[in-house]
C-alpha cells in the first residue's frame, strides 16, 4: 500500500464545501469501516472560524469537541492533546457529515489498519529441499515457513564466483526489482583472472540456496563471492587457504557472518586449508564445509578422512534424499554434523540472470546448512561459531537419516528460527487486539474465580482446583488476538496451532465472573465467540480478614478464609475441595470431606451450602428456613450460624 502523507493529501481535498472539513483517506485499501480521526484545526484556524474558547488549553478545546462529537452519535474511542488535537470515533455516515460541519474540525480522516514491518512468510511451491528443512515431518508440504530471512548477515561465498545479475539476487520478497544482495568479495585465482563472477555456474547455484529469494534459505542475507574455484572448478590448497585469509581480514569484528565451502580434498588431510579455516573460526565467522562426495566408484567415505571436513570446529553436512536416507555418494561418519537434502537440488545458474540448474552433492547440501546459520544469527548476532554449531545440531532432528550405521550421527537439518513473541497482554482479565498471553502466564476472571492459563500443551480455562472447564488442545508459546478479531494460538516457530475461527475486526477476549471466555468485537460490542456454556454467577466473595461471612457474601475454593476473633481458628474452602476448620499448631478440627464445588456461600433462605458453578448443590448445613444470616467463627473454635436480629445460635458445625 502507498501511503500518502496528510499534508500532501489536504490541499485538493480543502477545494470542496467551505462548511464541511475535508474527508481523508477513503481510498486506502486498509480502511477500516466506520472508524475515523477527527482532527482539530490550531489556535488560528479556530480564531478564524470563530470558535468559542479558541485560546483555551489543548484538553479544554479537545474536550469540547469531544462532547459535541457525543452529541452527534459519535462512540469516542480516543483523545488526543499533545502532538496531535482531535479524537477517534466510530461513525455513521450521518454522523459523520454533522462532525464535519462543527468549525473547530479541520478534517477528518479514515482510520487505518498497519501490520508489523517484522519479516515472516510461507513460500508456496518451495523446492523440495527447503521444503524438508522447515518441518520435523518427512511428510513434504509444498512449501518453506521460514520467520527469519537472514538479513544483517553476510554469507561468504567460497567458490567460483557468483552470477550478481541473477534476478534471484536482487527481487524483494514482495517481488520488486532491488539491488543486488551480491557484492564485493574477491578472487585469489592469480593474475589477471580478478573476476568475482561465476563462469562455472556452482558458486552461483550454491548462493542461490544460501540466499536466493526464490531458492534460498535466509532470503535477505547479504552475499560476498570468494573465488578461489577456476571456470573448471579446479583449485589449490594455496588459493583456498588465502581466500579463507582474505575472509578473516576483511571481517568486521563482532559482526555476523558465514563462510560456505563446498569444496573438498579426496586426498586427505590438509593443513594448509585446515588451519586457515579454524583461523578464520576463531576470528568469529562460522565456518560450513561440505563433508565431500566419497570415493572415485561414488561411494562415501568416512569425512574425517578427507580435508577440510575433518575440522571438528566447523560444521559439516552430509547429503540427505527425499526419503530422509542418506545419499550414496555422501560421506559420512563422526565428522559430519547434520545431514541436509541434497539430491536433486534445482537454484540458481551463471549462463543467465534467469538460468537454473538442477545438482546433487554435498556442494547441495551445505548451502541449506549456511543459510540456516544466517537465520540463526539474525537473532544472534553475538553469538560465537561454537555457539552456532550447538544450536545448529541441537535443533537438528536426531536420528531421522537411515543408510548410516547408528554409532555416526544421523541428523537431519531443522532451519526455522523461533519466532519473538508480540507484546504480552497487560491486562489482567483480557486479551486485547494485537496482545499476546504467553507460555506460562494466565488471565483471570474479575472475581478471580476463573483462570486462562497458556502453556506449551495447551490453553486452559479453569475454575478452581484446576478443573477444566474448556480448552483448546493445541500447546503453544502465545495465543494473541489478531487486529482481524481472530484468536489465534502460535507454537515458537510462529505456525499457527489452533484458532477460534472469528472475524469481523478488532476485538478483545475476556474471561467472564460467567466462567466462560467470550471475543467481543470493539466498534460493534457484538460478540462473536464463547467458549463454553456460561457457570452460575458466584457471589461476591467475603472480605478478607473477616471472623463472619454474611448471607450473599461467598468464600472461594483456594481463597479467602475466616478467622476467629483470637486467630487461633480459621475456616477454609481448600483447593481440594475440604471445607475444613484448623486450630493453630493442631490442624484440623472439623471439615465437610472433599466436595465438588466451587464456592461456600449462605443463601438467603439461610443455609449455607458449598456450590459447583453448574448450579449443583454438594453440601449443606440443612437449615433452610429457619432465619439464619450469618456465619460466625468465634474464638473457642466453634463453628456457627445465627440469627443476628436475637443473636440465636441456629447451627453449629459438628
Amino acid at each position: 500500500m502507498t501511503l500518502t502523507p496528510v499534508a500532501d493529501a489536504l490541499p485538493a481535498a480543502l477545494g470542496g464545501a467551505p462548511d464541511l472539513a475535508p474527508l481523508v483517506g477513503t481510498g486506502s485499501r486498509s480502511a477500516i469501516a466506520g472508524e475515523y480521526l477527527v482532527m482539530l484545526k490550531d489556535q488560528a484556524g479556530l480564531k478564524a472560524a470563530g470558535v468559542d474558547g479558541a485560546t483555551s488549553s489543548a484538553q479544554s478545546l479537545v474536550a469540547s469537541a469531544v462532547e459535541r462529537g457525543k452529541d452527534a452519535g459519535a462512540d469516542v474511542h480516543s483523545q488526543f492533546t499533545d502532538a496531535l488535537q482531535g479524537y477517534s470515533a466510530t461513525l455513521t455516515g450521518d454522523e459523520l457529515k454533522d462532525i464535519r460541519e462543527d468549525p473547530a474540525v479541520d478534517y477528518v480522516a479514515v482510520n487505518q489498519r498497519y501490520s508489523s514491518t517484522a519479516t515472516s512468510g510461507t513460500q508456496k511451491d518451495a523446492e523440495w529441499g527447503l521444503d524438508r528443512i522447515d518441518q520435523h515431518s518427512s511428510k513434504l508440504n509444498g512449501s518453506y515457513y521460514y520467520t527469519n530471512t537472514g538479513k544483517g548477515v553476510t554469507a561468504y561465498v567460497v567458490d567460483t564466483g557468483i552470477r550478481s545479475t541473477h534476478t534471484d539476487f536482487s527481487t524483494t520478497l514482495s517481488g520488486a526489482k532491488g539491488k543486488s544482495r551480491v557484492s564485493g568479495g574477491t578472487s585469489t585465482l592469480g593474475g589477471s583472472d580478478t573476476s568475482t563472477e561465476d563462469c562455472e555456474g556452482h558458486g552461483t547455484h550454491v548462493a542461490g540456496t544460501i540466499g536466493g529469494t526464490t531458492y534460498g534459505v535466509a532470503k535477505e542475507v547479504s552475499l560476498v563471492p570468494v573465488r578461489v574455484l577456476d571456470c573448471e572448478g579446479g583449485s589449490t590448497s594455496s588459493i583456498v587457504a588465502n581466500g579463507l585469509d582474505w575472509i578473516a581480514k576483511h571481517h568486521k569484528s563482532g559482526t555476523p557472518a558465514v563462510a560456505n565451502l563446498s569444496l573438498t580434498n579426496e586426498g586427505g588431510a590438509d593443513p594448509v586449508v585446515e588451519g586457515a579455516v579454524k583461523k578464520l573460526i576463531a576470528d568469529g565467522v562460522t565456518v560450513v564445509i561440505a563433508a565431500g562426495n566419497g570415493d572415485a566408484s561414488g561411494n562415501g567415505i568416512p569425512a574425517c578422512d578427507v580435508s577440510p571436513s575433518d575440522v571438528k570446529a566447523a560444521i559439516v553436512v552430509g547429503a540427505s534424499t527425499k526419503t530422509d536416507k542418506k545419499a550414496t555418494f555422501s560421506n559420512y561418519g563422526d565428522c559430519v554434523d547434520v545431514y541436509a537434502p541434497g539430491l536433486s537440488i534445482k537454484s540458481t545458474w551463471s549462463t543467465g540472470d534467469t538460468r537454473t540448474a538442477t545438482l546433487s552433492g554435498t556442494s547441495m547440501a551445505t548451502p541449506h546448512v549456511t543459510g540456516a546459520v544466517a537465520l540463526y544469527l539474525q537473532n544472534h548476532p553475538k553469538a560465537t561459531p561454537k555457539q552456532v554449531q550447538d544450536a545448529i545440531v541441537g535443533t537438528a532432528g536426531e536420528n531421522m537419516i537411515t543408510k548410516v550405521s547408528t554409532k555416526w550421527p544421523r541428523r537431519l537439518l531443522f532451519a526455522t528460527q523461533k519466532a519473538k513473541a508480540p507484546a504480552a497482554t497487560t491486562s489482567k482479565t483480557s486479551i486485547t487486539n494485537g496482545t499476546v498471553l504467553r507460555n506460562g502466564s494466565k488471565i483471570t476472571s474479575p472475581n478471580g474465580l476463573y483462570t486462562l492459563a497458556q502453556s506449551g500443551k495447551d490453553l486452559t480455562l479453569t475454575k478452581p482446583g484446576g478443573r477444566v472447564l474448556w480448552h483448546s488442545g493445541r500447546g503453544a508459546a502465545w495465543t494473541r488476538m489478531t487486529s482481524t478479531g481472530n484468536l489465534v494460538s502460535y507454537n515458537a516457530y510462529g505456525r499457527r496451532t489452533w484458532s477460534s475461527a472469528t472475524g469481523g475486526g478488532a476485538a478483545t477476549l475476556k474471561v467472564t465472573d460467567q466462567g466462560r471466555l467470550t471475543i467481543t468485537t470493539n466498534s460493534t460490542k457484538k460478540t462473536v465467540w464463547t467458549s463454553n456454556k456460561a457457570q452460575k454467577t458466584a457471589p461476591a466473595q467475603n472480605i478478607s480478614g473477616r471472623s463472619t461471612l454474611n448471607a450473599g457474601k461467598a468464600l472461594y475454593r483456594g481463597g479467602r478464609t475466616l478467622r476467629s476473633p483470637n486467630g487461633q481458628y480459621s475456616l477454609a474452602f481448600r483447593d481440594n475441595g475440604n471445607l475444613t476448620v484448623t486450630q493453630t499448631g493442631k490442624g484440623v478440627i472439623w471439615s465437610t470431606g472433599a466436595k465438588n464445588a466451587d464456592w461456600l456461600t449462605l443463601n438467603k433462605a439461610g443455609n449455607l451450602t458449598l456450590v459447583n458453578s453448574n448450579g449443583t448443590t454438594a453440601w449443606t448445613s440443612k437449615t433452610s428456613g429457619r432465619g439464619a444470616n450469618r456465619l460466625r467463627l468465634v474464638s473457642t473454635g466453634k463453628l456457627e450460624l445465627v440469627k443476628t436480629s436475637t443473636d440465636k445460635v441456629i447451627w453449629t458445625a459438628r
